[in-house]
């Protein structure tokens, strides 16, 4: 890190989707708060070293619990409106589990807000949003419950460099898996990033393509000449089998947020 702060530059762009630089909340206009992100998560998890992925899914339910949860709730207990299979749902529920130390400080960077406030360093070196002056390309997700598209277009205008955003009418994992295809839209506008999330989103104006294909053009005006792909593995680490794995035919348990409360994700 220290390297790149003396003037070496070692990645020639940054490209972020869904990323949460910038807590603060577009409803209070202030971060939640760590003290209480360490509470809750302490009573949803318990003492164990590891934190269950399901359970982390349940902790970001919670944080925008009118949309993930009382919502389906009203539909399919109260209306009977039980929602189709989907894909993206069922992937939201393969988690990972994590061990403490890294999710409780995870929930003090985004509760306090400590790294769009400087006050984070590495090796000794601070961490300064500012400091990083590279051309950047910012996905956020208009209905993503986990990282508010406001909250990413702050921390994309809180960087040093050039930033190109786009926003995708998708949740948090819809927005990124978004292929090209006849239906895929997303809106963008040219010029700084304004102060105003909403003033960016009344000048943006939508283009009927995805973000996969604005990003390709993006990232060809910065790169070199194109090369052939290599293969998978090395050989010291060889591959064991083709892709995806054999993992994938597995069948998942009866633990998580459905084991939890009365209702799923969506």
């Amino acid at each position: 890190m220290g390297q790149e702060l003396r003037g070496e530059q070692r990645a020639a762009t940054l490209s972020l989707l869904m990323a949460g630089l910038e807590y603060t909340d577009p409803e209070t206009g202030r971060p939640p708060g760590s003290r209480e992100l360490l509470r809750l998560t302490g009573f949803l998890t318990g003492g164990g070293d590891l934190v269950s992925g399901q359970r982390i899914g349940l902790v970001f339910d919670l944080l925008r619990a009118n949309d993930t949860l009382w919502k389906p709730l009203t539909r399919g207990w109260f209306q009977g409106d039980r929602p189709a299979p989907f894909d993206i749902v069922a992937w939201s529920e393969d988690g990972i589990a994590v061990t403490r130390p890294l999710f409780e400080e995870s929930m003090r960077l985004m509760g306090d807000n400590l790294f769009a406030r400087g006050e984070v360093s590495l090796g000794g070196w601070p961490l300064r949003l500012a400091d990083i002056r590279v051309d950047t390309f910012v996905v956020a997700g208009a209905r993503d419950h986990i990282v508010p598209w406001e909250s990413v277009h702050l921390g994309a205008r809180s960087l040093g460099g050039k930033a190109s955003f786009h926003l995708v009418p998708s949740g948090h994992v819809g927005a990124v898996i978004n292929p090209p295809r006849p239906k895929a839209t997303r809106l963008g506008r040219g010029g700084r990033l304004p102060e105003d999330p909403a003033r960016w989103l009344a000048g943006a104006q939508a283009r009927p393509e995805s973000w996969w294909t604005a990003w390709t053009r993006w990232l060809a005006r910065r790169s070199g000449p194109r090369t052939a792909a290599r293969g998978c593995g090395s050989r010291r680490h060889p591959a064991r089998e083709p892709a995806p794995g054999v993992y994938v035919h597995g069948r998942a348990g009866n633990t998580g947020s459905r084991g939890i409360l009365p209702w799923s994700r969506v």
